[in-house]
């Protein structure tokens, strides 16, 4: 009886000395995350540490260096991140350099930003047609311009046979929706934000070698023929607008990266107590 109660409990004594403290899990998982980290396996390291947090939310000293090593992987990503945007903007800003040739720029003391205008429209005596801007984040506009009995429009419809797009209806009452009336001539402007000219451009880039109908509604339907040269200057608009905004949105990205780099390093450098490696 003596001898087996002996037994059991050098067993229990052996199971005991058998099985990880909490704290030796939670030091493995770091020490695993950091072999990871060393590796350039920054996907796995940050799971571990994830983990981490999740399953040893007691360890306050283990998490701590846990987030100290999530920052530095963290800082090398940006890194890595900010490389990639080193050596794409300027191949970006290239070709909007390029595409840019054939457009000029729009300031005028009644514009809060500038735009580009191509040169077509620029050299064009404002008559009844279709306009078209980009902004400098690559946003488009669309204006419509109407001369003649009065019409009130408020949407544009572009037509190629059986297939269509329209714009959203931008209202009377709307600022942008401008009329007047010089020596007698009726002048009707409605400008189409990106948003609510509701890819009517884009749709005439697609349909640039095909013959299109402009139909404007107002107090009556007032159709016209959109003229070639429009359309190639609409479609070359839209090129433009696509890479200035791929450009615009890489440089907002490679701001942000910057930005998160001096947290990061505000946040290594106050941890540096708290090193893994």
């Amino acid at each position: 009886m003596k001898l087996r109660v002996a037994l059991m409990l050098l067993m229990g004594w052996s199971l005991i000395a058998c099985t990880p403290t909490v704290s030796n899990n939670a030091q493995d998982l770091l020490d695993v995350a950091l072999s990871h980290y060393k590796k350039a396996q920054y996907a796995s390291a940050k799971l571990l540490l994830d983990s981490i947090h999740r399953q040893f939310p007691t360890q306050i000293d283990i998490r701590k260096k846990a987030q100290s090593l999530m920052c530095h992987i963290e800082q090398q990503e940006e890194m890595r991140s900010m490389s990639y945007y080193d050596s794409i903007i300027p191949l970006v800003q290239q070709q909007v350099d390029q595409a840019a040739r054939n457009f000029v720029w729009t300031d005028t003391v009644y514009q809060t930003e500038k735009s580009y205008i191509h040169t077509y429209f620029s050299k064009q005596t404002p008559k009844t047609g279709l306009y078209c801007e980009v902004s400098e984040q690559g946003e488009l506009r669309l204006i419509s311009v109407y001369t003649g009995p009065k019409l009130d429009h408020v949407c544009v419809k572009v037509t190629n046979k059986e297939v269509f797009a329209q714009t959203d209806t931008v209202p009377l009452t709307d600022v942008r929706n401008y009329r007047f009336t010089d020596l007698g001539i009726r002048w009707e402007y409605v400008t189409f934000t990106h948003q609510n000219q509701s890819n009517v451009l884009e749709f005439i880039a697609t349909y640039v070698d095909h013959p299109l109908q402009v139909t404007l509604w107002g107090k009556r339907p007032y159709t016209y023929a959109l003229p070639a040269k429009t359309a190639q200057a609409i479609e070359a608009s839209v090129r433009l607008a696509e890479q200035t905004a791929f450009l615009h949105q890489l440089q907002q990205s490679y701001h942000k990266s910057t930005n998160k780099l001096l947290w990061l390093q505000q946040k290594i450098t106050a941890s540096d107590s708290l090193s893994v490696f």
